[in-house]
């Protein structure tokens, strides 16, 4: 079950004249790009030898401000598109960037299939759901083939937990293997414990950005945002949710500060999630683009802001929207341009006469300090790493909460390899390279790629890459570096 990136186009040429290339309809394409008037261009499309019959490409032709779709079949191998009304900046980028030619790898047919297979992650009966999901998983490579059922949960008792202990959260509900897939890890869901109080009253509470489903099955009670709750109401609760679930012990020689972790906590308890902040932990890289799984590059990053623009559009009626490009993208762009846009083209007309791109602005580090309507807007990644730096301190170098996913944080060499063996974690433990972990609960065994592996250093993770099919995090394909 090939899905995602079927309905994802890849680039195949870019012109400000002519080009030619393969395509899987017609052995002999040529685009040819011609100014017919001061303000008006011309872009033919042209196919020679059909490799079948009845066979047809799905081509884009995008600009920094439009997208054309264009059905090249057989029987009509040629097409003209005409772009008007080519002023200022829309005439400066054509005549900088040019056309950019991009192509649907399963044409029209292919493409809708594609589409309805990837709401199937997002909509259907729960055992449905989940064995659509875990296929993904298996599929993109996250997960091993075939991967073993766990279906138990394993007890931990509170006293066995210690204060900055992490919980990795996976749930098959489509949003956690998006994120999964995105980011090249198998959560997608951050928690952190955290104990409080003294004597008879010290109480440990799981601590959390989170939020209702905004597109599936409403499976958490509120309420939501940055919250607590206490481990005994917290692991029920999770079952409940059918959460996959991995406890990872922080390691003894890290000492972390309730005192200092809860003054911060009451300052930030109950900001919304951070819809604003989703997308940047991972828009890392640009020129070349390689944190977006494959085939997209720069040009089909910048084709997918202008779609979703369009898809998801600004609604000064309701400014504070969750799931709008303005909320999760531009408003982020705005802080990095000190603009106030509430469209990609708004930002286009900023960044293309400086011969700037919007996927290199967004692959610039997104700050802590940054607020949004009002507040941090922590995800849930982010409020554990910080979560980390306020409980830790000065054991940890400096760097951006918000740029940690959640395989960031699992990957982080800040755990106790040792801690959990046969006699504390008979049923769910862990075993890996660099360590063991418990897995409490969850219906397949979940484990998790590099645990324990990249030592800490400052800013670390403001540009790494996390391209599917590889998910090279570094430039030379090793953990080595410090992007």
């Amino acid at each position: 079950m090939v899905i995602l990136q079927e309905f994802v186009p890849a680039t195949v040429s870019s012109t400000r004249s002519t080009a030619q290339w393969s395509g899987s309809c017609f052995k002999d394409m040529s685009v040819s790009m011609r100014w017919t008037a001061a303000d008006e261009v011309e872009v033919d499309l042209v196919g020679n030898s059909p490799t079948d019959l009845l066979c047809g490409d799905l081509y884009i032709l995008s600009t920094g401000y439009e997208q054309r779709f264009v059905l090249l079949e057989d029987l009509s191998p040629n097409q003209t598109l005409k772009f008007s009304n080519l002023t200022g900046t829309r005439a400066y980028d054509i005549r900088v960037n040019g056309v950019n030619v991009l192509v649907a790898p399963c044409g029209l047919l292919g493409t809708v299939t594609s589409v309805v297979k990837t709401l199937g992650l997002f909509l259907g009966d729960s055992e449905t759901l989940f064995q659509a999901n875990i296929d993904f998983l298996e599929e993109k490579g996250l997960l091993a083939p075939n991967t073993p059922y766990y279906n138990t949960t394993q007890s931990v008792p509170a006293s066995m937990i210690k204060s900055g202990d992490y919980l990795a959260v996976l749930r098959l509900d489509g949003l956690d293997p998006m994120i999964a897939f995105g980011t090249g890890g198998v959560t997608g869901h951050s928690t952190v414990a955290v104990w409080e109080g003294t004597g008879s009253s010290r109480q440990l509470y799981i601590v959390e950005s989170t939020d209702a489903d905004p597109i599936g099955k409403v499976y958490w009670p509120p309420p939501y945002g940055v919250i607590r709750t206490p481990y005994e109401q917290w692991i029920p609760q999770a079952i409940a949710a059918n959460y996959h679930v991995n406890l990872l012990p922080i390691s003894p020689k890290l000492t972390f500060d309730e005192d200092a972790f809860w003054a911060w906590f009451r300052t930030v308890e109950g900001e919304e999630y951070g819809y604003s902040r989703m997308l940047l932990s991972f828009l890392d890289t640009a020129d070349p683009q390689w944190s977006l799984p494959a085939p997209i590059d720069d040009k089909v990053e910048a084709w997918l802001l202008n779609t979703l623009d369009v898809v998801l559009p600004y609604d000064p009626s309701n400014p504070s929207a969750k799931v709008t490009t303005y909320r999760m993208l531009i408003e982020a762009a705005n802080r990095r341009l000190n603009s106030t846009c509430f469209t990609i083209a708004c930002l286009q007309d900023i960044l293309i006469p400086k011969n700037q791109s919007i996927v290199a602005l967004l692959a610039m580090p997104e700050l802590d300090s940054y607020r949004y309507n009002g507040s941090y807007e922590m995800v849930c990644s982010e409020f554990a790493a910080r979560t980390w730096q306020h409980g830790f301190g000065s054991q940890f170098p400096d760097f951006q909460g918000s740029e940690q996913t959640p395989k960031d944080n699992y990957q982080m060499a800040v755990f106790d390899p040792t801690f959990f063996d046969k006699s504390n974690c008979p049923t769910g433990r862990r075993e890996s390279a660099n360590g063991n972990y418990c897995q409490l609960m969850g219906q397949w065994q979940l484990d998790l790629n590099e645990f324990n592996a990249i030592a800490l250093y400052p800013q670390m993770n403001n540009h790494c890459g996390s391209q599917w099919p590889k998910y090279q995090r570094c430039a030379d394909g090793t953990n080595n570096c410090k992007c």
